[in-house]
Order: C-alpha cells, then sequence, then structure tokens
C-alpha cells in the first residue's frame, strides 16, 4: 500500500465513475471523502467515510465539508474531485426551467461551492480535478442545459488555476467521451455501436480509465500541470464526423 497521501474528497462518489475513482484514489494511499446524496455500497472506516451532501446547496455543503475536516484530524486535505451529477435531457425548446436550473446547481455551482471550501484549506501542492465533456464543447441535441454547464466548468477550472497558482494549488479538468455507466442509456437515444462509432477508438470508455487519469493529476507527476482540460475521449474530440462515414457499403 502506498503511504498516506492526505485527504481527498470525491463529490458523486457513489456511483458511477465516482465509484471507480474513489477506489484509484484509495490505491494511491488517500484516505477518501465520499460526498453524495446516496450513500455507497460501502461501510465506513478509517480510510473512506461517507457524507451525505446536497452540493449545489451552500449550507448543506459547508456543513459536510466542516464534518470531513474533523474526520480527516491531523491528515491535510490534498484533493478534491468534483463529479456529482444528475440526469437532465431536453432541448431548448422543451426544457422545463427547474430542469435548467438543476443541471446549471448541480454541476457548475456545485462544482464552484466545494473547490472554493476545498481551496481554503488545502496545503501547498494540492489538486482539484473537475469533471467537463465533450458537450461542453459540442453542441448535442437534447442536451443545452448540460452543455452549457459543463463549459462553465471548463472555464471554472481555468479561473481556479489562474487564480490558486500562488497558494500552490493546481487545478485540472478530466473531459471523457461515452463512458460506459448504468447513466448512459438516459442521456442517449443512441444504441451502442453508434455511440463507438463517434471514437477515433471506435469503443466506449471505462470507468477506470477516466480514474486513471483523475488519480495521475492529483499526483506528483503531474505537479507541473494545472489550468488543463485534459481529454479521456478516445479520439473523440479529434474526429470530424463518425467513423463508419468513410466506410464502403457491403
Amino acid at each position: 500500500m502506498s503511504a498516506n497521501a492526505g485527504v481527498c474528497v470525491v463529490t458523486g462518489g457513489s456511483g458511477g465513475i465516482g465509484t471507480t475513482v474513489v477506489d484509484r484514489c484509495l490505491e494511491s494511499g488517500h484516505r477518501v471523502a465520499v460526498v453524495d446524496r446516496n450513500p455507497p455500497n460501502r461501510a465506513d472506516d478509517a480510510r473512506v467515510a461517507f457524507f451525505g451532501c446536497d452540493v449545489s446547496d451552500e449550507e448543506s455543503s459547508a456543513s459536510a465539508y466542516e464534518r470531513i475536516v474533523a474526520w480527516a484530524e491531523q491528515d491535510p486535505i490534498t484533493g478534491l474531485v468534483a463529479m456529482a451529477g444528475t440526469s437532465v435531457v431536453g432541448g431548448v425548446l422543451e426544457l422545463p426551467l427547474d430542469g435548467w436550473r438543476l443541471a446549471i446547481n448541480t454541476y457548475l455551482t456545485g462544482t464552484f461551492i466545494w473547490a472554493r471550501l476545498a481551496a481554503g484549506t488545502m496545503p501547498d501542492g494540492g489538486s482539484i480535478v473537475t469533471t467537463g465533456s465533450i458537450t461542453g464543447e459540442r453542441a448535442f441535441p437534447t442536451r443545452v442545459a448540460y452543455g452549457v454547464a459543463k463549459a462553465g466548468v471548463h472555464q471554472l477550472t481555468r479561473s481556479l488555476a489562474v487564480e490558486l497558482a500562488d497558494r500552490g494549488v493546481r487545478a485540472n479538468c478530466v473531459v471523457p467521451g461515452y463512458v460506459r455507466t448504468p447513466r448512459l442509456a438516459e442521456v442517449t437515444r443512441l444504441d451502442e455501436s453508434k455511440i463507438a462509432d463517434l471514437h477515433g477508438l471506435g469503443r466506449l470508455g471505462s470507468p477506470g480509465e477516466v480514474a486513471e487519469v483523475v488519480a495521475f493529476l492529483l499526483g506528483e507527476s503531474s505537479s507541473f500541470i494545472t489550468g488543463e482540460l485534459l481529454h479521456v475521449d478516445g479520439g473523440y474530440s479529434a474526429m470530424s464526423r463518425p467513423r463508419s462515414y468513410d466506410r464502403p457499403e457491403t
């Protein structure tokens, strides 16, 4: 086991990619504070604990963070991974305003609140990793609120990197392509083969592949990297059109 790397806070750590990120942080020697609305499928112990919270609510978040600091005791909070999310689908003309607010509040405001809380106590060398999306760079039908929120996260990450640099705290954004998770079916109308065809590698990503990049950005090997959007998208952002576009019919 690696030496204690301090405490890493993972919002949205009870499901999807977040669960795998928690496991990877534990492997890296962190103690992990899991922040989510729902408890994870694991028991609390000396190395991992659950803190229920609505990440978009400032009061709820501040209370949870105080409990995390108390649980951490003498260990510094050296990392934050902001992965909390929700499912909001709808285009400009049909999306209810409540859906718009839910996406913006959860993805963007929630990331802002927790980045500010963590940055206030992080030591020199601390690392904030946010979660962006290819949808924050390209427009997709029915994904307007999610895309706008994620574009905001991209810019927020750059702002964090610039403002926190003098304190020795880094901020970077992981930008996944389509990753095989239970939520995938909720947010796309395409079958898996068509989704895979959008990626240069011709397949979906796995939560573990994203978690490895998160671990890299949290660790000392990335100590001179800040303000970056690191695409983990199997070549999606490099593609101008689906792979099948140039394939001859058979």
